[in-house]
């Protein structure tokens, strides 16, 4: 499955370099045709929704057009709306974890009828994440102080575009500091002190631009420890790999 996490890393960052570069001329991603002779074609949504081989709703799947730079997050009933550039039929690419991924043709129309998208659980990898998610839970209760996550269903709701994006929404206290290598500070207990952000287990040392780099949507979990003193975040792309390889998870109190 790193194959496919890792490929739709890249569409997801390419969309994200995009969208940023339309901001920067005043401009939506939706307001931009693909190609100049779309100028005149609706802008126009597929619409659906994943669930699994019961019927019950996937939360938080990654849907997006195949082998191109669209994708977006379900929302915590798998509901999901997937702007494209104008009608007609697109292969749907489906991922999450602890399912299969999936691929189905899906028709882009005005008023059509939402597309339901149907993924397989797959027994060993649900049996890994929630050994994984497990793990991470009893690391958190070892902690002494207070510990807030932010689930993925909370970032399936979020307007967040980037990890930069849900580290302020969730850490409302960010200052500005120099010499640090973060250039932002906490401000806690009346005084501004420094800001540890781990990622995936290591230290963010790319400070702001490293998080800007993230597309929210490849993020499966954020840890805010004692109200912002350290933020914990984790891609969907390493919980993948702590369900096939697991490794020891290191002591909070050791830092990332």
């Amino acid at each position: 499955m790193r194959q496919e996490f890792t490929s739709l890393r890249g569409r997801i960052q390419a969309l994200l370099i995009r969208t940023a570069t339309l901001a920067m001329l005043g401009l939506s991603v939706g307001s931009v045709p693909l190609l100049a002779q779309d100028r005149e074609e609706p802008q126009t949504v597929i619409r659906g929704r994943v669930v699994d081989n019961a019927g019950a709703p996937v939360p938080a799947a990654l849907v997006g057009i195949a082998l191109s730079n669209q994708a977006v997050m379900a929302d915590s009933a798998g509901r999901f709306l997937l702007p494209v550039g104008r009608l007609g039929r697109y292969r749907i690419a489906v991922e999450q974890l602890g399912y299969a991924p999936a691929e189905v043709v899906g028709e882009a129309e005005d008023l059509g009828s939402p597309l339901v998208i149907a993924i397989e659980r797959d027994p060993i990898l649900l049996r890994g994440l929630e050994v994984t998610v497990d793990r991470l839970e009893r690391r958190r209760r070892f902690y002494p102080g207070i510990v807030r996550v932010v689930s993925q269903d909370e970032l399936a709701l979020s307007s967040a575009a980037t990890a930069y994006d849900v580290l302020r929404r969730n850490v409302p206290t960010l200052r500005p500091c120099v010499n640090q290598i973060w250039n932002e500070c906490v401000m806690r207990r009346g005084s501004v002190q420094p800001l540890a952000v781990c990622i995936d287990e290591r230290p963010a040392w790319g400070g702001r631009d490293e998080l800007e780099a993230y597309a929210a949507e490849e993020l499966y979990l954020v840890e805010v420890y004692d109200m912002g003193r350290a933020v914990r975040l984790y891609t969907r792309w390493y919980v993948d790999t702590m369900m096939k390889r697991p490794r020891p998870l290191v002591p909070i109190e050791f830092g990332c």
